[in-house]
This record gives structure tokens, C-alpha cells and sequence, in this order.
């Protein structure tokens, strides 16, 4: 009876170039990001939002939402008769915590510009930053002019009481909703 010789595995060559993603419940920041994306996906859909993504990573923003609702009353062909008047599209960008650090989740408000350096959003780039607190599965959609121009920012759902200067926004869904301006 032959035995196969065990070969350890931290000689066992990667096929992969991102080490990170194949250790257990260790993603990547990108691989998080890209469930975090998935997840406000879900969760828009299933509240009513209509839910694009632009091509490329190009654009400041992750998402475009479009608030219209669809009324569901049929037309003369049995369809409804979609998109109520008076909707609205927002620049949607989507930001997650997973860490706790110093008794807050802290998020950048902030992209990548061309010299390599963060600027932090300006109205012109995006109208919401929408944040996923992971551990907490807590939502925060927060209209630009709430935070520009700061660059990071400082959560606490872990606190019941908590009087952190985004806690109004948390949940906040019905501001993508509003035909006006969200300021």
C-alpha cells in the first residue's frame, strides 16, 4: 500500500493573485465592498427604488436611484401604468464599517482623485453617501450638504442613546423619496 506524501499547505502554490480572498472570513476590502454594494441592491429594490449601476468605476458615485413609484394601476394593455410623475434620480454612494475602533465605526467621505491624494464628495459629485454599519446591519442615508465637506465620519449604532451627529439619518430611506432637494 503506497502513501501519498502530505505536502504542507503553506507550500501549496495560489492560483489566485489576491492571497487575501482565499483566507476564511478575511475578504478583501474591494471583495467587501462589492457585498456591501450587493446588499444596498437588495434592500433599495425591496423598498421601491428603481436601482442602476454606471458603467465602469469611473463616476463618484456607486449607484443611481430613481424614487419614482410605480403606481400598479393596469393600462388598456393589462401593464401598469408605471412611474408615478414628480420622481427624482440621485448619485447614490455606498460606504460600509465592519471595525470598531475607539468606540465608533469611522468611514471616509472621501474618493481617490488622479494625484493619488482623497478629496472628500461635494454636491456636484454625489447627493447621498449611504453607510452600512455591518456587525449592526444599520443604514445611514445621509444627503452630501449633512457632511461636505468632511472627510471622515464617526458612527454608533452600538449605542441605544447615542446622540452622534448621523443618528437622524439612520433608516433615514423616505429622504430618496422626497421629490425636493434633500438638504
Amino acid at each position: 500500500m503506497k502513501h501519498k506524501a502530505r505536502v504542507p499547505a503553506s507550500s501549496v502554490a495560489r492560483n489566485t493573485p489576491n492571497e487575501e480572498c482565499d483566507k476564511p472570513n478575511v475578504p478583501s476590502s474591494k471583495r467587501r465592498g462589492e457585498v456591501v454594494e450587493l446588499a444596498f441592491l437588495y434592500k433599495a429594490v425591496s423598498l421601491g427604488f428603481g436601482v442602476a449601476k454606471p458603467y465602469g468605476d469611473s463616476e463618484c458615485y456607486d449607484f443611481i436611484v430613481d424614487s419614482s413609484r410605480d403606481s400598479g394601476a393596469p393600462d388598456w394593455r393589462g401593464d401598469s401604468h408605471g412611474p408615478e410623475p414628480g420622481g427624482r434620480l440621485w448619485r447614490v454612494q455606498v460606504k460600509s464599517g465592519s471595525f470598531l475602533c475607539r468606540g465608533a465605526y469611522h468611514i471616509s467621505a472621501a474618493h481617490a482623485t488622479t494625484r493619488r491624494r482623497k478629496e472628500p464628495y461635494t454636491p456636484a459629485q454625489i447627493d447621498f453617501l449611504v453607510v452600512d454599519i455591518v456587525p449592526h446591519d444599520a443604514w445611514y442615508i445621509i444627503p452630501v450638504r449633512e457632511f461636505a465637506p468632511r472627510r471622515y465620519l464617526s458612527f454608533f449604532p452600538q449605542n441605544r442613546d447615542s446622540n452622534g451627529r448621523y443618528e437622524h439619518f439612520r433608516e433615514a430611506w423616505y429622504l430618496m423619496h422626497c421629490t425636493e432637494e434633500a438638504t
